[in-house]
C-alpha cells in the first residue's frame, strides 16, 4: 500500500498520463468481508481507495494474522506489477468503494521514467509501511504494542501535510484486535480500559479516538 499523495496517487503525473489511466479505470463495490484480492493471486493491477475502510492483512498456516492493519486511504497492489501477483489479502472491513486501474494500463507507461520512479516510490513505501507495523507489533511491553499499532493506523490515515485525524471509525472487535497484536482477549480488554481511564484513547459507538 501507498498513502504518499495528497488527492491522487497519479497528481504528479503529466495530464496525458493522468488522462490515460483515467480512461482504463472503473470503480469497485465490496460489501463488508468481501476480498479485493488474495495473497498470491495473479496482480490484475491497482486499487485506489475512494470510500470505506479496508483491511490488509497475512496469515500463518493456522489461520492466525502476521500482520493486520486497517486502512483507511492509499493505493493498493503497486508491488505486485513487478512480482507478478498479491503479496497480502485485501478485503473490505466496511462497505468499501476503490477506483481499479489494470495493470496493462500501467506497464505500458513504464515506458515514461517519471511514471517509472513514481511507481518504484510507492513500491518502495509499501515496504516501508509494513516494516513500521511489524515494528509496532513486535514490542515487547503489550501497552506500547497497541499504542504504537494505533498511531500507525491513525499516521497512515492521514493526508500528507495535514495534522491525524482525532477519530477515525472503528468496526473492529476485541477479538479481531488481539489475534492482530498476538494477545488474549481479556488482556487487551484490560489494556484498553486502562487507556480509556487515562484519556489515551476513547472507544465508544464504532468510533476509536486517539490522544496525538
Amino acid at each position: 500500500m501507498a498513502t504518499g499523495f495528497i488527492s491522487s496517487p497519479w497528481e504528479s503525473c503529466s495530464a496525458e498520463i493522468r488522462a490515460r489511466i483515467e480512461a482504463s479505470s472503473s470503480y469497485q463495490a465490496f460489501e463488508p468481508g468481501q476480498h479485493i484480492y488474495h495473497a498470491g493471486e495473479t496482480a490484475e493491477g491497482v486499487y485506489w481507495l475512494q470510500s470505506g475502510i479496508l483491511l490488509i492483512y497475512n496469515i500463518k498456516q493456522d489461520g492466525s494474522h502476521i500482520c493486520a492493519l486497517p486502512c483507511y486511504r492509499g493505493l493498493y497492489g503497486t508491488p505486485a506489477l513487478l512480482a507478478g501477483s498479491y503479496r497480502a489479502h485485501l478485503k473490505a472491513a466496511r462497505a468499501s468503494s476503490v477506483r481499479f486501474t489494470p495493470a496493462a494500463t500501467l506497464t505500458e507507461l513504464l515506458v515514461d521514467p517519471a511514471f517509472g520512479r513514481l511507481l518504484g516510490s510507492y513500491s518502495g513505501e509499501d515496504v516501508s509501511v509494513m516494516m513500521t507495523v511489524w515494528g509496532a507489533t513486535a514490542q515487547q511491553s503489550s501497552e506500547k504494542k497497541l499504542l504504537d499499532f494505533l498511531h500507525s493506523v491513525f499516521q497512515l490515515a492521514t493526508v500528507p501535510g495535514e495534522a491525524p485525524p482525532e477519530s477515525l471509525p472503528w468496526p473492529f472487535y476485541i477479538t479481531e484486535m488481539a489475534d492482530w497484536l498476538s494477545l488474549s482477549r481479556p488482556h487487551l480488554s484490560k489494556l484498553i480500559g486502562g487507556l480509556i481511564s487515562r484519556g489515551e484513547i476513547d472507544l465508544r459507538e464504532e468510533r476509536l479516538w486517539l490522544k496525538q
